[in-house]
């Protein structure tokens, strides 16, 4: 059944037969749209192992299975656009609330858990999902299915070339095309891993590296002043541990071989060129407080984002850039507050606990190349301790 009109749409008739039986037989009970959901089990990423030598953690299975993932909320004050692998999804999850705004286009799925507001442009190549309500303004386009657990309230053009499933009675002022309706089915969790119990504890991590690091073997101290002034620093294979930074001011740290960083201190501002990570090798960053960049910040190789991983976490962590930033790698931040300003480009995934941007924000997805195949690193010897 096609459903096409260009008058104001009320639409309780679709909304019962969307509760009820199907127009089209659809509605297995087995996921969005009536097929088999295709999250990935635990541990189908493996272990938080190599690339970079920081800790085997695990407990972070799938917490890149989208390019973008929050824990709690995300407002969009601008564009957004995700990039698709050949054949795959750059899909959004959000267990809070959405407020979309101005425009987006996503190659995959979008889940707004609890709750959507749609303003301007909004395209989303496969499914769109929330538990609760979802209203707005402007363009809504779905490639596949929409199911809305709430109240749906939308005033412009909707086009849903899938199954439209509705839980309630619903108004939209059209122009609308609805292939088809099928009953709402809940999903059966958030699309984001939060719970206290599986987030990486990023802040006990940094402790425990305050007291075993390899700085001694490596003639550095930890002082965070070691990191500031005009030369350069390189990094060789192990890890290094550094407190009280408030800004990397260094030229240029060269990363040759497998390097795990700590940075202990209520906020650490990176400015241009501060990393050069060398072909064949990785840099975990890890970052207790607030990650603040500036101007043209260019972290990690697009071609190669695998070797780069940032860790951001603790007590009133977050990041926060501003002007053109490129960030090639994963961004695990579940529990930091993630804002940008300007134009942002990311080649991998971003996990954070909010997301807010002013800009543009494009993310590239490649999260599954960056744990695949990982095993865990050899603990560091009982001398390497500073």
């Amino acid at each position: 059944m096609k459903i096409r009109t260009r008058a104001l749409a009320v639409l309780p008739m679709l909304a019962a037969m969307a509760c009820g039986a199907s127009t089209s037989g659809g509605g297995s009970g087995k996921g969005v749209g009536g097929s088999e959901t295709t999250s990935p089990a635990s541990g189908s990423f493996g272990s938080f192992g190599p690339p970079g030598s920081g800790a085997c953690v695990p407990q972070a299975p799938g917490a890149f299975y989208n390019a973008i993932c929050v824990c709690e909320d995300l407002t969009e004050a601008g564009t957004l656009t995700t990039h698709a692998p050949a054949q795959g999804q750059a899909s959004v999850g959000v267990n809070g609330r959405s407020a979309a705004g101005t425009g987006a286009s996503i190659e995959g799925s979008f889940t707004a858990y609890d709750g959507l507001d749609v303003g301007g442009l909004l395209s989303v190549r496969d499914d769109v999902v929330s538990t609760q309500t979802v209203d707005g303004a402007g363009v809504f386009d779905i490639g596949k299915d929409l199911s809305v657990g709430g109240p749906f309230t939308f005033a412009g053009a909707l086009s849903v070339d899938g199954t439209l499933r509705l839980a309630q009675p619903s108004t939209v002022f059209v122009p609308v095309h609805v292939s088809q309706t099928g009953p709402y089915t809940a999903p059966s969790s958030p699309p984001c891993g939060c719970d206290a119990a599986s987030l990486l504890p990023i802040a006990q991590a940094v402790a425990q590296a305050a007291i075993q690091n390899d700085n001694a073997a490596h003639g550095l101290a930890t002082d965070g002043a070691s990191l500031v002034g005009a030369g350069s620093l390189t990094l060789t294979t192990g890890s290094y541990y550094f407190e009280d930074v408030t800004r990397i001011g260094l030229g240029e740290i060269d990363i040759q071989g497998n390097v795990s960083v700590y940075l202990d201190g209520p906020s650490v501002t990176v400015g241009v060129g501060q990393f050069s990570i060398a072909p064949g090798s990785s840099l975990d960053l890890y970052v207790s407080g607030v990650l603040a960049t500036a101007g043209a910040v260019a972290l990690g190789d697009p071609s190669h984002p695998e070797a780069f991983r940032l860790f951001v976490g603790g007590a009133g962590s977050m990041i926060a850039t501003a002007g053109a930033q490129a960030w090639s790698g994963l961004v695990y931040a579940p529990q930091a507050d993630v804002a940008f300003g300007g134009v942002t480009e990311v080649h991998g995934s971003i996990f954070a606990k909010t997301l807010t941007w002013g800009g543009a924000l494009d993310v590239t997805y490649s999260g599954g190349a960056l744990t695949s195949g990982s095993t865990c690193p050899t603990p560091p010897a009982p001398g390497a301790n500073n």
